[in-house]
């Protein structure tokens, strides 16, 4: 019931928090004790918590308040950007967030032409990529941070391109691979192949649930939901609704995402985000509206 202060309260799991738990532990200290009872509900938690995988640009602002909103802060432990997933992550409800790479690329580049965004403040990618609304700049930045420098004969196309890398960064933990923080200007070749050798294999149910940027709305409910069945974890919806509500993504002032593409800049992202194509099944270019 989507009016319901918590859902799922026949689940022991959500009526106790510490305090609670403990008072209950010491009053029947004996009764525990007698028959060998180590939780404190009759069905162990198949998961300990929540962890928030947090990706940029992929609405990872709005799905945070989601959280902060609707579930306790004991239960939940955010990822941020460089912080990838972590061996104790194994026992937890893993949450992901995914965009179609073409509207990722778009709102990036975008980003740096109002100004924003550490690559333009910290001078990483040069000013003069950055003209607002103009395609024909936007492939020129495209192409700049698809080159990796130190094997310059190798085609863009074959990726992998930065949002896989912090992708497969963020979400992989079987593989040890090396921080990358910029774009793949000065990336090995070889290093870019450990990436791609990664995605080709990546399994996606790996982690518990993708919230995809384009259904943010709809995705964080279908996963909350999920969160409150599977890992007893109580939700608050009247707070998860009125985040609905209040919270807001942010919106750039740009042109709609395909009108940046043409057939050379969108074959060059599909190359380079093959992997991150086939996963999710995207078969756009740029998110249908």
């Amino acid at each position: 019931d989507m009016g319901g202060r918590i859902t799922e309260l026949e689940q022991c799991h959500t009526l106790y928090d510490d305090e609670s738990e403990a008072l209950v532990r010491m009053a029947d200290k004996h009764l525990f004790r007698l028959f060998n009872y180590t939780s404190c509900c009759t069905v162990p938690r198949r998961y300990t918590g929540v962890t928030y995988l947090k990706l940029t640009k992929t609405g990872s602002e709005t799905v945070q308040q989601y959280l902060k909103h609707a579930i306790s802060s004991r239960d939940f432990r955010v990822r941020y950007d460089f912080s990838p997933l972590q061996p104790e992550d194994a026992h937890r409800f893993k949450l992901g967030t995914i965009r179609n790479p073409c509207d990722l690329y778009v709102s990036l580049y975008s980003w740096g032409a109002q100004d924003m965004g550490i690559w333009r403040m910290h001078g990483t990618v040069p000013g003069s990529l950055y003209k607002k609304d103009d395609r024909e700049t936007f492939k020129r930045w495209l192409k700049h941070i698809l080159t990796s420098k130190v094997a310059p004969n190798r085609s863009l196309a074959a990726g992998p391109g930065l949002v896989s890398v912090r992708f497969a960064q963020k979400y992989d933990n079987r593989h040890e691979l090396p921080l990358i923080i910029g774009p793949v200007t000065h990336v090995p070749p070889d290093v870019l192949d450990r990436f791609n050798a990664v995605l080709k294999v990546f399994d996606i149910s790996s982690i518990e649930c993708w919230i995809r940027t384009e259904s943010l709305g709809e995705g964080s409910e279908v996963c909350f939901r999920r969160i409150a069945k599977e890992a007893s974890i109580g939700v608050d919806w009247l707070r998860f609704n009125e985040a609905r509500d209040q919270v807001r993504t942010h919106v750039t002032s740009h042109m709609p995402c395909a009108d940046f593409f043409d057939d050379e800049s969108e074959a060059l992202v599909r190359g380079a985000y093959r992997h991150i194509f086939r996963l999710f099944n995207y078969t756009t270019c740029c998110a249908p509206h």
